[in-house]
């Protein structure tokens, strides 16, 4: 009987062990979550269409639009680093505001265009080269890219 209890409470202490280690290692690898506000201003007299372009070119799809002189805020609430910091924090986020590679066209009025590829205008890898950048709080950026009327006067007509 007592060989039977000891297989038994060995059984349990494998299994206790077993569980603890496995939340320790849970424990470690805990995701931080990080917050950034990406803003979008139209700083124009002109209203703003900020679209995707396919890659077959044949269809622009719309991803937001601003009236003259308005903003538009996307929140997102990622994982990151347990410290960011705010050249390298975020970057990531913008794959779906930068078009995940496709180019990105701005139409002003329906009337006057820009296309931007990757890398370019609002599609930059490098946040703070085409984004003004904050560090709201320890876990927490605000990124600005601003549509100016020097944006307005690079457009051509639309074809």
């Amino acid at each position: 009987m007592i060989m039977k209890q000891k297989i038994i409470w060995t059984h349990f202490l494998t299994i206790g062990i077993s569980l603890f280690i496995m939340l320790m290692i849970s424990c470690g690898a805990t995701e931080h979550s990080v917050i950034a506000d990406f803003i979008y201003v139209n700083e124009t007299d002109y209203r703003l269409s900020y679209n995707y372009i396919t890659l077959d070119n044949r269809d622009a799809i719309n991803l937001f639009e601003l009236a003259p002189k308005s903003d538009k805020i996307f929140n997102i609430d990622a994982t990151g680093s347990e410290h960011p910091k705010l050249e390298s924090c975020c970057e990531g986020y913008l794959d779906g505001l930068q078009g995940h590679g496709f180019p990105i066209l701005i139409v002003f009025d329906n009337s006057k265009c820009i296309t931007y590829q990757e890398g370019e205008g609002p599609t930059t890898t490098n946040i703070l080269v085409g984004y003004e950048g904050w560090q709201i709080a320890q876990k927490h950026f605000e990124f600005t890219y601003r549509f100016t009327e020097e944006h307005y006067q690079e457009a051509a007509d639309c074809k």
